[in-house]
């Protein structure tokens, strides 16, 4: 199927001396033929080297990817970019789907404008991408699209979109914002508001994600206006988690007072009120408290709420509790902002029928030598933040966001390169490879004194994508 990718950039092409399926080739052609389109390109690369299959048998066709990539005219309007690529997708789609299954081919599609920042967000034309799963819907893809190309012509310096399957009900989509200066941001949080989107929204040393809902201006115009407090390096706000900002400052510093001093008296109200900050000085240490000093009389114990549209999964009072051979764990990738990392384990079900996980997981790092990193302590996820019995449907796969603050890695220290995963009680740890991967090639800067957040095994967590 179509692993679809609307990418609106300009994109240098590799030549391939391998010729895609005749299928690909004249879906192309079709798209050639599009209003809009101003010229395809589809190459096509086959692994190299034995690759095995089932049962350890060798793979008589080796598998290959197509690569459709796909220039749209500069000039066209929010709409008509729409309507070129959901039809554009759709098209792809079909010619993927004629694919002889032997040919054991993958096919992704990139649709570009415009100019590809570079590592410091600088663009000479704004840049749009927009990815959907490989069934999503023409016309999901084709509104994402719209919305991108609405940001866009806002004011967005780069805008990445994604569309989950139809399947889901409504299907989650998601919205990443460059912006070039905090004017811009809260001008493109005014416009994701009223075209009632999710979007997470970047400028220089400011962060807001809210990919599920809405942006809230209030929060918005918080963290723009606490990135431009004294010594402030980066802002950022995740929404249902604390105002994070990372200073400058030595320890001890009278802006740093000043800084929690402003917190604490600014009026702010807010669909997250009362809200929780952490204050980050030049060594890392910490600070926390709460904006207009709105202290929580209590927490009272809760689950983890759902992303807003996100459908629940059955429950089922008869599920047993997974087992070992029930789940297979794994490490869905890492990210970074304001002094924090954000990771995330995953199970999936692969038992035949659905199984219920009622924990947080127990997680022990440990270092390339095997040895477990010392003086590691676990921590609440959130203030009052219990595990809710959930039920895992065959095949799905449930989450659980592991956190923690960023530590130097100067002097070359024992990065964690796996995680030792008890997945609940009753079961058996399992060893979770964490190092190879793009963001985190040595290993994660989990080291000795590292202080660990982790969720409860949830269906989905605000702010996180298996994806990732």
């Amino acid at each position: 199927m179509l692993a679809a990718a609307a990418a609106l950039t300009l994109v240098g092409c590799t030549p391939s001396a391998e010729r895609p399926p005749a299928e690909i080739r004249s879906a192309a052609d079709e798209v050639r033929e599009l209003d809009g389109v101003v010229g395809v390109e589809v190459t096509r690369t086959t692994v190299s080297g034995p690759v095995q299959g089932n049962f350890g048998q060798q793979e008589e066709t080796p598998p290959s990817s197509v690569d459709a990539r796909v220039e749209l005219a500069e000039s066209l309007d929010p709409a008509a970019a729409g309507d070129a690529v959901g039809e554009a997708h759709r098209l792809l789609a079909a010619g993927a789907e004629r694919v002889d299954p032997l040919e054991n081919v993958t096919v992704s599609a990139e649709f570009f404008a415009g100019s590809e920042p570079s590592e410091n967000f600088t663009a000479g034309q704004p840049w749009l991408s927009v990815r959907a799963e490989d069934d999503a819907e023409p016309e999901r893809v084709a509104e994402a699209t719209e919305y991108g190309y609405e940001l866009r012509a806002t004011g967005a310096e780069s805008v990445s979109l994604g569309v989950t399957s139809g399947a889901e009900d409504p299907p989650t989509a998601w919205a990443s914002v460059v912006a070039s200066s905090a004017d811009d941001l809260v001008t493109l949080a005014r416009k994701a508001i009223e075209l009632d989107r999710g979007a997470d929204l970047e400028a220089p040393g400011i962060r807001y994600e809210s990919a599920s809902r809405p942006p809230d201006l209030a929060a918005v115009r918080l963290v723009v206006a606490a990135a431009g407090r004294p010594d402030v390096r980066n802002a950022a706000y995740v929404a249902g988690q604390p105002l994070t900002i990372q200073s400058d400052a030595a320890p001890g510093a009278q802006s740093l007072a000043d800084l929690r001093s402003w917190l604490e008296a600014r009026r702010f109200a807010t669909a997250d009120h009362p809200l929780a900050y952490t204050v980050l000085d030049a060594e890392y240490t910490e600070a926390t408290g709460w904006v207009s000093g709105a202290v929580p009389t209590a927490h009272a114990p809760h689950t983890v709420p759902l992303p807003a549209g996100t459908k629940a999964w059955p429950d089922d009072d008869a599920a047993p509790a997974c087992t070992d051979d029930d789940l297979r764990i794994a490490w869905a990738g890492s990210d970074a902002a304001t002094g924090h990392r954000y990771g995330l384990l995953t199970a999936r079900n692969v038992a035949g029928n659905a199984c219920a996980l009622e924990a947080v997981p127990g997680v022990t790092p440990l270092n390339g030598a095997g040895r477990g990193q010392d003086d590691v302590s676990i921590e609440l996820y959130a203030p009052g933040v219990v595990p809710g019995r959930l039920v895992v449907p065959p095949g799905e796969t449930a989450s659980a966001a592991v956190e923690w603050g960023a530590m130097s890695t100067a002097n070359d220290p024992d990065l964690t390169t796996t995680l030792r995963v008890v997945p609940q009680p009753g079961t058996a740890a399992v060893e979770v490879p964490v190092s190879g991967r793009p963001e985190s090639r040595g290993g994660l800067d989990v080291l000795d004194g590292a202080a660990l957040r982790i969720s409860p095994w949830v269906q989905a967590l605000e702010g996180y994508s298996p994806a990732r």
